[in-house]
């Protein structure tokens, strides 16, 4: 049915308002589900204040370092316990693993109304050492900040959201800190009558809960008010609010479901399976949201005639919030379909899983604090006010007067785009006749269109056939209004006009007009035109109907349509342009100032700077990588270095360019290849040249130069490949670049310095940074704290009092320490310096400048007028025992210059100068790994095309001597002193000790590959197709083995022979496989795991005997 403010939805808002007194009078809302275990909610409790620090030159005087004693104490204790297994491994140690959890915001109640600063309590438990921890959806979506509670500590910790799934009501939180006790599921099969305990926090008690019960359903119905599970467990282990996302575990301690949801009344309580939750607790654990749009809600059905999910709170920044939907909001709708008409979230969560996270999906929503209908979409526009051009027509009287298109509405509708993927529609399946070429107009290309019909010869030649002319158009909107356009669209030779009315303003604003008893049918046409706020473009709608399902279909499509334009002007963005489709990587878009590009999201290591050619700034620079550092040093690092310059007036020979850029001594050149794209209304013209092999390598290397036309843009590429995901990410590289030049910085005069700057050191000279000339009140004594010398520092200001006792003073802090490094890690550190009671809010974020390394605080409103305060806690990368923390005063109105000019010249000159601890510091211990695995390969080097070794086994602690891949591999000694490598993914050891510490180790030479076959004895010998990687199987015993060889991702395997002191190759399609080798008595059998990539060529020794 159509969606209208109408009689019909005056008695939804009816029903709605008897909602509240269902609610609030406890009534049963979902019949058949359980009741919602919801978290019990009491006030925030408030931070207390710090004592105030007055040392010269000091921090800002705000409250300062909590006492570090018990601190230390504590630290110290969770040092001494590290060489303990942290997995529990019986029912006494569960409580050492589970949390509980406090959220603490702001939520909409139906039954009280506006709740502020309230915090419900839930519980979670931990899965792995490093804190990461599991617990439900809503015990956590909607807080502003969580407060978790580690058994044995007073004092709650902080943790963060990684990732949430409404429909599972599962999240994964990453607890501050690392060390903990950690549940490990269990991999005992699910059956009814097995003796289970439920673990957790109910009803906000702060002591540890344990109960018994039996499973006693292994397959109930997950289907709820709040979720859509597909497998749950009953059980009769009592819970109660509080318990929800705590474990539920075996005999043993280990877990084997996740608690949410109970009805103490009936004796039934549920809990998401293991088997069920773990891939989704994967992909949350990444940082990958799953069937999610960021809402805390709950599913409800009245007398089976109104249903909908109340919103009881919204994450911010998720695309609910970004639709603006609001708490106390009531979700009716999504992509047409009625929500909750049984009182679950089953509709709800279909729609999720039937479509992308970014696809556009058009809701419905009431607003019972205004007593209003709106429409918006999920990704799309923000909800506004109902509006129904059909209702309108049918009001005047100026239905069509047509045969009816089969019935009142149309069965089925499908989502059509234009041949670009510009423009999307929702439209009746029958209009299957579809044309998405571009919008041509007196023989010029305007823009780009969709029509579609029934029959568009029919629909184009008279009346009598329904259809949609859409189309959307950059150049129009330069010379016409929507009443121009609209001006240029005459029927009256053939309708009659009913008159002209504006559109209700919203995301859009326009006209629209209405033609009625068109042709011999008296069939009805409205043209629609339109705008965005940034009046990027003028859209045109034009439905023409012939029947009462046509009308409905009208406010279909204008409910549905989507524009997938750039609305700074500059015409269609590459995400929408170029096919990403079934290609390896996902790909995100990348805008800098100096190019923008659809590139891989691993590439998430980004750093942009100025292009400088014999001292002189020509233009900007972009890096990006999965690790610059990485791509900038080495060849086997895929990545990209663009260069770029505007306002070029002459055009550039692309080959002298080419030539001059000779890898000669490193690679071979393979081909010039000539280049040219169109985006955004500008051609790219130019070549690169391919070098492969670059240092023996194996990688391909593309150096690009091209010029724009019409000419002003030169963009320079390097871009690095080392497999054919990374061939791929270049294709899409060429079609999708370009430069913004409302981002881009054509000459370094149109961004002089605000500044004059001078270089300041402490009175040491252990310190130096630059400042503005005009800060000259500086002051660079030895740093104290509590009458204790911790380091050296340096503050400057105009004038250092002010800087000190107001917020209204520019100036800096800069100081470094060695024995608070002894004592704190960098967010540790951060802690101590605290200014929450004086501003207004308070962002966490990450910082990495390649020297330095940590976290800062970014304050706002301090002192209640705007002014900016940052406080930076860092570690150098090359020098360990060292923290640096620099603070920087922006006041209200001032210029934010100074504080980048800080951050880019700080340096720490002679470290040696830095004051050690009294104490005699203790001896440092190496850091060890633990083996969580029943069997662990030790192999000769880091990575799976190294021979094996060694076998090591679950428990054994290993030495680590050094690492690579930023720990993605461990070198190690054994308790027997051998020494080898082993996989540093945290599903197969944990770390004692923290990973920048250990030193970087050289590998040693891969295991020499051979393109011939075999080599050595005789055997069969596999044969290689295209794409394919050859292993070859070399036994050294003198008994036949049998190898099965399977593929993870389809359990596609294979089984062969190997005799006795020969060898076999064998090719496989790329992919990551398992092996199982069978040897008789006294060997036995053993598993490994090999990453096959196309054209790999390696030996495999097989040893059972290691």
């Amino acid at each position: 049915m159509r969606t209208c403010v109408c009689a019909a939805h005056r008695r939804v808002l009816a029903l709605f308002f008897v909602l509240l007194f269902v609610f609030g009078n406890s009534v049963t809302v979902a019949a058949a589900t359980p009741a919602m275990d919801q978290s019990a909610v009491r006030p925030s409790p408030r931070l207390g204040d710090r004592p105030l620090i007055r040392q010269a030159p000091v921090p800002r005087p705000k409250p300062g370092p909590a006492d570090r004693d018990a601190d230390g104490a504590a630290a110290a204790e969770l040092v001494e316990e590290d060489d303990s297994d942290l997995a529990v491994t019986n029912l006494d140690d569960v409580s050492l693993a589970v949390v509980q959890i406090e959220a603490v915001g702001t939520f909409e109640d139906p039954r009280e109304g506006t709740i502020m600063n309230a915090a419900g309590s839930g519980s979670g438990f931990i899965i792995d050492p490093a804190g990461i921890a599991v617990t439900n959806n809503h015990v956590v979506t909607g807080a502003a900040f969580l407060n978790v509670y580690v058994a044995g500590e007073s004092k709650p910790r902080n943790a963060r959201v990684l990732g949430v799934s409404e429909c599972s009501d599962l999240a994964v939180i990453d607890i501050q800190g690392d060390g903990f006790h950690y549940l490990e599921w269990s991999d005992k099969p699910v059956r009814v009558g097995v003796e289970i305990y439920a673990a957790g926090f109910p009803l906000g008690d702060p002591e540890f809960t344990l109960t018994r019960g039996i499973i006693a359903k292994a397959n109930a119905d997950g289907e709820s008010s709040w979720a859509s599970v597909d497998r749950v467990i009953q059980h009769d282990a009592s819970t109660n609010p509080g318990n929800s996302g705590g474990p539920i575990v075996d005999g043993d301690g280990m877990a084997i479901a996740i608690h949410y949801a109970g009805n103490s009344q009936t004796n039934q309580y549920f809990a998401i399976a293991a088997a069920e939750a773990q891939p989704v607790l994967e992909q949350l654990r990444a940082g990958n949201d799953v069937d999610s749009i960021g809402i805390n809600g709950e599913a409800f059905v009245i007398d089976g005639e109104v249903s909908g999910i109340w919103i009881a709170s919204v994450a911010s920044g998720s695309p609910a919030d970004n639709a603006g939907i609001k708490p106390g909001d009531i979700l009716l709708t999504m992509e047409g379909i009625s929500l909750a008409t049984e009182g679950t979230m089953t509709e709800y969560c279909n729609i999720l899983r039937s479509h992308d996270p970014e696809d556009v999906l058009a809701i419905q929503v009431l607003r019972l604090a205004t007593e209003e209908m709106l429409e918006g979409q999920i990704n799309g526009r923000p909800l506004a006010v109902t509006f129904s051009i059909a209702q309108e027509i049918e009001e005047k009287g100026d239905e069509p007067g047509g045969a009816p298109s089969g019935s009142e509405t149309y069965d089925e509708y499908v989502i059509v785009s234009d041949d670009s993927g510009v423009l999307e529609v929702e439209i009746p399946a029958a209009w299957e006749d579809v044309d998405g070429g571009p919008w041509v107009s007196n023989d010029e290309e305007i823009g780009v269109r969709i029509i579609a019909s029934i029959d568009l010869d029919d629909m184009l030649g008279g009346w009598d056939t329904p259809g949609l002319f859409f189309g959307v158009s950059a150049s129009l909107v330069q010379t016409k209004s929507t009443e121009d356009l609209l001006d240029d669209i005459d029927y009256s030779n053939a309708c009659t006009y009913e008159g002209r009315t504006e559109f209700p303003a919203g995301f859009y604003t326009g006209h629209y007009d209405i033609w009625s008893k068109c042709g011999s049918t008296n069939s009805t046409a409205a043209t629609v035109a339109l705008t965005p706020e940034s009046q990027a473009y003028l859209l045109l709608l034009e439905i023409y109907t012939v029947s009462e399902a046509d009308l409905d279909a009208l406010d279909r499509i204008l409910d549905s349509f989507v524009v997938k334009l750039d609305e700074g002007g500059s015409g269609s963005q590459p995400v929408n342009t170029v096919d990403t489709t079934g290609l390896a990587y996902d790909y995100i878009l990348v805008s800098e100032p100096a190019l923008a590009a659809l590139l891989p999201t691993g590439y998430d290591d980004i750093v942009s700077g100025d292009w400088v050619v014999e001292d002189e700034i020509v233009g900007l620079t972009l890096t990006a990588a999965p690790n610059v550092q990485n791509f900038n040093e080495t060849w086997t690092t895929p990545g990209l270095y663009a260069r770029t310059a505007t306002d070029l007036e002459e055009e550039i020979d692309l080959d002298e360019w080419l030539d001059a850029y000779d890898l000669s001594e490193n690679c071979e050149q393979d081909d010039r290849v000539k280049h040219t794209h169109t985006i955004n209304g500008i051609t790219y013209i130019g070549a690169y040249d391919l070098w492969t092999d670059c240092s023996g390598s194996g990688n391909a290397f593309v150096h690009l130069v091209a010029m724009s036309e019409p000419a002003g843009h030169l963009v320079v590429i390097d871009f690095q490949m080392l497999d054919e995901a990374d061939v791929e990410a270049l294709g899409v590289l060429l079609q999708s670049f370009y430069i913004d030049t409302e981002l881009a910085v054509s000459t370094p005069d149109s961004d002089e310095p605000e500044f004059e700057y001078t270089t300041i050191t402490d009175d040491s000279e252990t310190l130096s940074v630059r400042v503005p000339v005009e800060w000259d009140d500086v002051n660079g004594a030895s740093w104290a704290e509590n009458d204790e010398t911790i380091g050296v520092s340096v503050s400057a200001s105009p004038d250092l009092d002010g800087y000190y006792d107001t917020w209204t003073t520019p100036g800096m802090f800069f100081g470094a320490t060695a024995t608070e490094a002894a004592r704190y890690d960098v967010e540790e550190f951060l802690d101590q310096w605290d200014y929450s009671n004086s501003c207004a809010e308070v962002e966490r974020l990450d910082y990495d400048d390649g020297v330095f390394a940590g976290v800062y605080d970014l304050y706002s409103d301090c002192g209640g007028d705007g002014n900016v305060f940052v406080v930076l806690s860092a570690a150098p990368k090359v020098l360990d025992g060292i923290l640096v923390l620099i603070q920087v005063s922006i006041p209200a109105g001032t210029s934010s210059e100074p504080f980048e000019q800080i951050l880019a010249t700080f340096a720490i000159e002679q470290p040696e100068n830095l004051p050690a601890l009294d104490d005699e510091p203790a001896p440092e211990t190496a850091p060890t790994v633990e083996v969580l695995v029943p069997t662990l390969n030790l192999r000769a080097g880091p990575g799976t095309n190294y021979n094996r070794v060694g076998s090591l086994n679950r428990g054994d602690i290993l030495t680590v001597i050094g690492q690579v891949e930023n720990c993605g591999w461990f070198q190690v000694i054994t308790s027997s002193g051998a020494t080898g490598w082993v996989s540093g993914g945290s599903e197969y050891v944990t770390l004692n000790g923290v990973c920048r510490d250990i030193p970087q180790a050289e590998a040693p030479s891969p295991p020499r590959t051979t393109t011939s076959g075999n080599t050595g004895s005789t055997g069969n010998t596999g044969s290689a197709s295209g794409g394919q990687a050859c292993v070859t199987f070399r036994n050294n015993l003198g008994a036949e083995l049998t190898i099965t060889f399977t593929r993870t991702g389809d359990r596609w395997n294979k089984t062969f022979k190997v005799g006795g002191n020969r060898q076999q190759r064998e090719c496989f399609d790329p992919g990551r496989y398992t092996l199982t080798v069978d040897a008789p008595p006294p060997w036995g059998s053993f598993n490994d795991e090999l990453t096959l990539s196309a054209g790999d060529n390696f030996p495999y020794d097989v040893n059972p005997a290691n």
